[in-house]
């Protein structure tokens, strides 16, 4: 039953990803962690659906993500784009201060967290 929610919860994350994307939302990460890594390489689908991911670790910035191979920049580089941006949140235990981060660098969008559910909001 576990892993099974796992995949319910994955499959809804999925659907949230596949909606932004077409609806022109540029689908970000924001946190290069082993929880990113682990999201990535267990389903690759919805790491397919990323652009990049955000991390403020200075020594991880210009690195790739390992297994998925995503590009890791850091948050001051990123810019809105013309449909929008869809950041998915890989570590949700730091949600206020990401929210707090992207708000001062003028970053608009959406906000996506998968614990304990799928949740989508305004940034």
């Amino acid at each position: 039953n576990y892993v099974k929610a796992i995949d319910d919860n994955l499959n809804d994350l999925y659907s949230v990803l596949i909606e932004l994307k077409k609806r022109c939302f540029t689908v970000i990460a924001y946190g290069a962690s082993a929880k990113s890594a682990t999201l990535f390489n267990y389903n690759p689908r919805i790491a397919k659906l990323i652009s990049y991911v955000l991390d403020d670790n200075e020594l991880k910035i210009g690195r790739y993500c390992p297994g998925s191979n995503l590009l890791i920049k850091s948050p001051k580089n990123i810019q809105n784009s013309l449909g929008g941006i869809a950041v998915l949140l890989t570590v949700h235990n730091f949600k206020d201060e990401i929210l707090k981060r992207l708000k001062s660098i003028g970053i608009t969008g959406k906000i996506i967290n998968y614990v304990p559910e799928v949740s989508v909001e305004d940034l």
